[in-house]
């Protein structure tokens, strides 16, 4: 399948194609990533945009797709650069389980 790791719908898709096959995500692997072939000084503004959203738009868009579902079943670990760390507002960015839910 494949996956515009971008736009919000198509990682939809893929969740959705993912709990079809399997039944549920069990782990998320972010491993999006460009870089640009132009010299620092002279990438233009949109060259720029890509970078940033195949390199750290995708890996949030990711989190909130993959996250909300794997976090019904439990934990949400996910691969990534090992640049996000666990916060009050994203816990499942990283291999650190989620918060526990109260009943």
């Amino acid at each position: 399948m494949s996956v515009d790791a971008i736009d919000r719908e198509s990682v939809k898709s893929l969740l959705a194609a993912t709990i079809h096959a399997r039944g549920k995500a069990d782990i998320l692997v972010n491993c999006a990533g460009v870089n640009s072939s132009v010299p620092y000084f002279e990438i233009p503004d949109d060259d720029f945009d890509k970078v940033l959203d195949t390199n750290l738009k995708s890996t949030h868009l990711g989190c909130q797709v993959f996250g909300a579902h794997m976090a019904e079943h439990g934990a949400v670990p996910s691969s990534t650069s090992g640049a996000c760390r666990p916060t009050s507002h994203c816990r499942g960015c990283s291999s650190t389980p989620p918060p526990r839910r109260r009943s």
